[in-house]
């Protein structure tokens, strides 16, 4: 679960990278066609005033006014996508370097040891050598 964290950030990042596109475009292309297709109408929507009563009109500038609000909101999710994943793979790079380094040093850890072990297995050969020598 703890292993590889580095990389786990990072596919994170990737991942809300490509999502955040892929539905910020599909979005925004659904909102152009909506607005485009009722932009006449927009100042007869709700949120300009409407008319008199609930008609085609008012309706047809809802659908415009609801895909002009889709063109902002695709836009910021566009750019919230691109600007929180780039620092979050930044992250993941950084995480992923400090792994990498808290493992060499482990490597390096178990080396000394067993360079240790050989050397006082060496040294009690000797020790044993010498003594046999002098007996």
């Amino acid at each position: 679960m703890f292993s590889n964290c580095g990389g786990k950030i990072k596919n994170l990042a990737k991942i809300i990278f490509w999502f955040g596109l892929i539905v910020g475009v599909l979005w925004l292309i659904v909102s152009l066609a909506q607005y485009a297709n009722g932009r006449e109408y927009l100042e007869y929507s709700s949120a300009y005033g409407g008319s008199s009563s609930y008609s085609i009109l008012q309706e047809s500038g809802d659908r415009a006014y609801t895909g002009l609000v889709g063109i902002y909101y695709s836009i910021i999710l566009l750019a919230s996508s691109i600007v929180t994943s780039w620092p979050l793979y930044g992250f993941g790079i950084i995480v992923a370097h400090f792994e990498n380094d808290s493992e060499n040093s482990g490597l390096e850890a178990d080396t000394n040891n067993q360079i240790e072990e050989t050397i006082s297995t060496e040294e009690i050969t000797h020790a044993e050598e010498a003594k046999n020598e002098h007996l």
